[in-house]
């Protein structure tokens, strides 16, 4: 499915600039896709990464299988996203290729290794 197909099917947000989609440590599993404007992504207070129209977020909860979001995300302006239901990307995983999946997974243990040590 392509964006112009999601956005028929799933809900769309808008957020206003500074308004938080969703902070670290909470346990929903909603992902999106940045219609227009962008979002940072913050961890301790620190701006990691600024994401753009396009870019997908919140989705690496459920990839992971993480208890809860590892950054908080706020928009930097007028934000238009694309809701991807937590169900949907569940489905999508069950679905993925079991070494596909395994990959994914040890990259995000060895990422978080490395940016333990980095601090």
């Amino acid at each position: 499915m392509n964006v112009t197909d999601l956005k028929k099917v799933f809900k769309v947000k808008t957020l206003s600039k500074d308004e938080i989609l969703f902070k670290e440590g909470e346990t929903d599993g909603e992902g999106y896709i940045i219609e227009t404007g962008t979002i940072s992504l913050i961890k301790n207070n620190i701006r990691a990464e600024i994401l753009g129209p396009g870019e997908v977020l919140g989705v690496w909860k459920v990839f992971f299988k993480n208890k809860g979001r590892f950054f908080t995300a706020v928009a930097e302006e007028k934000t238009n996203l694309i809701i991807l239901p937590e169900k949907y990307l569940e489905e999508k995983v069950s679905k993925a290729d079991p070494f596909i999946k395994h990959c994914f997974r040890s990259w995000l243990v060895l990422t978080r290794k490395f940016m333990m040590g980095s601090q």
